[in-house]
């Protein structure tokens, strides 16, 4: 009986410990990562479990326009925007594609095959 209740006393203690953590996943708060790696390191000084609790109450801010920034007025949200894949698109030049497939096939790096297949697509492409 004494085992059990050191085992549900040490789990109550985990689960205070963690509460800033628990809030910020449960929240899908933006920064739940840092938070929870804050509050693992620094939680035991006081200061970072506290610091970690108000970071995961912290609300975040959306803007209402697209191309306004969620959560950088507060500073604390710092992974809040995603990374936005974007695809580079350059202006074609024909001539010089044309003069870059002739030189691999001179060297031997692609086959006639290739060569007319790729050639025929960047015409077909303009």
């Amino acid at each position: 009986m004494y085992e059990i209740a050191v085992y549900l006393t040490i789990m109550f203690l985990l689960a205070l410990y963690y509460i800033p953590t628990i809030i910020a996943f449960s929240e899908n708060h933006p920064n739940r990562w840092l938070i929870g790696i804050i509050n693992t390191i620094f939680g035991s000084t006081g200061i970072g479990w506290l610091g970690a609790l108000v970071w995961a109450l912290r609300a975040v801010h959306i803007s209402n326009s697209q191309e306004g920034s969620n959560g950088g007025e507060s500073g604390l949200n710092l992974t809040v925007n995603d990374i936005k894949r974007v695809k580079l698109e350059f202006p074609r030049d024909v001539s010089s594609e044309l003069e870059r497939l002739h030189n691999l096939l001179e060297k031997n790096a692609i086959t006639e095959e290739q060569y007319n297949t790729l050639r025929s697509k960047l015409i077909s492409d303009q």
